[in-house]
């Protein structure tokens, strides 16, 4: 058995999926596709509990390859990923700030850049709105911003915008 998850079908949610099934079902192997250019996603994948990741120049033959890798207990990039992950680590730079976030907070943070109030973002999350106020506060605190437009701005100048 395999979990295969889209990264684009619902990414409020899929990483928050990932970890929750990990802790479920440790040996369960799990393969994100990420059909996004960028390490940013990808990296947080594999933070979650992916065992691979299949990013979006990956062949049939590719994806047939990762299903094979995963399915059998290995770790698997392919050669966009893979890039993706490597210039992130190889960089010299420092991680960014929103790399040490929790899922949720990188959901609420991702649905902010995306123009959406804190009522929608509890509504799409299943939250309450005081739990999204809650996580708010902590990514102001997080991201070394001051207000609502600057967590947005933030949200939308590193890509962290949902659909």
């Amino acid at each position: 058995m395999l979990l295969a998850i889209d990264l684009d079908v619902d990414e409020v949610g899929a990483f928050e999926l990932m970890a929750r099934m990990r802790l479920r079902a440790p040996s369960l192997p799990i393969l994100a596709f990420d059909l996004r250019p960028g390490a940013d996603r990808a990296v947080r994948a594999l933070r979650s509990g992916a065992r691979g990741v299949v990013g979006d120049g990956a062949t049939r033959e590719k994806l047939v390859e990762a299903v094979s890798a995963v399915a059998a207990g290995r770790r698997y990039l392919d050669g966009d990923a893979i890039g993706a992950v490597l210039d992130v680590a190889v960089s010299g730079q420092p991680e960014p700030l929103h790399h040490s976030l929790s899922n949720r907070e990188y959901e609420t943070l991702c649905l902010y850049g995306a123009g959406k109030r804190a009522g929608v973002i509890a509504r799409e999350l299943a939250l309450s709105p005081k739990t999204v106020n809650t996580y708010r506060a902590r990514l102001l605190e997080k991201l070394n911003v001051g207000t609502t437009a600057e967590l947005i701005r933030y949200a939308i100048t590193h890509g962290l915008t949902s659909r």
